[in-house]
């Protein structure tokens, strides 16, 4: 997921600092409020807050899978895990991102 986020970034502006620092907007007020110009350009303290973000929810992530697909139908595993599993996490993020995270909510295409 970071990768394509960070494609996205240098496709639609220009800048693979783009998406990182609206990942880093849920912690850092400075750049929840920021403008296009901030967001494109390099801001170190985004860079280390949306790294340890980054690492902690996909270690979350996947411990939340681990101890989901066990429990679901064994003769489907790789429906859940390939399609049912990303889809319901989309679906979780689009309800509550709004809550967590205004600035990467008001800039999602």
């Amino acid at each position: 997921m970071a990768i394509v986020a960070c494609l996205y970034g240098v496709i639609a502006h220009r800048s693979i600092w783009y998406p990182i620092n609206l990942l880093a907007a849920a912690a850092v007020p400075s750049l929840a409020e920021a403008d296009l110009a901030q967001l494109t350009a390099f801001n170190g303290t985004g860079f280390i807050v949306a790294l340890i973000s980054h690492g902690v929810l996909s270690i979350l992530i996947g411990l939340l899978f681990a101890v989901l697909l066990p429990m679901l139908p064994s003769r489907r595993a790789a429906f859940w895990g390939s399609f049912i599993s990303p889809v319901l996490w989309s679906a979780l993020i689009w309800a509550t991102l709004r809550l967590i995270n205004p600035a990467l909510n008001a800039r999602i295409d």
